[in-house]
């Protein structure tokens, strides 16, 4: 496994250009690391059908257990949890096909949104609205 740290400013990307599970990325500079009002998680995704759940994408704070990322899915649906709040998709994942995914939350009006290949598949109104996601 190789762990990278990054440094970051108030607007940026984390890409992983490598193809493997056990990747992470290390955000060491805490203090410049910006309250996430908004964001947008974006992917190609190909599950086995062996796989009948997984964790795609999961972020936390250090030392704020509440506040946490975790985008997974199971045999039949998509979720992502914002601190305790879930949106729920349906859709079969694991099905050996390659699917782009992507989630949006916009904090200032609690709008949460799944999309996978292309279409908006399942919005949720006044989630978390007028929070900030993740602080440090």
């Amino acid at each position: 496994m190789q762990i990278f740290v990054a440094v970051l400013g108030s607007n940026f990307d984390l890409i992983f250009k490598r193809q493997t599970t056990s990747d992470m990325v290390i955000l060491s500079d805490g203090d410049s690391i910006p309250n996430m009002r908004f964001f947008t998680i974006a992917m190609f995704v190909r599950a086995d059908s062996a796989y009948k759940s997984g964790t795609l994408f999961s972020y936390s704070v250090p030392n704020e257990p509440n506040d946490t990322i975790i985008l997974s899915f199971t045999e039949t649906q998509v979720h992502l949890k914002v601190r305790d709040e879930v949106v729920s998709a349906d859709f079969k994942l694991a099905d050996r096909r390659w699917h782009y995914l992507g989630v949006v939350w916009n904090g200032a009006t609690g709008d949460m949104s799944v999309y996978i290949d292309g279409p908006e598949i399942k919005k949720e109104r006044n989630v978390l609205q007028g929070n900030i996601a993740l602080c440090r």
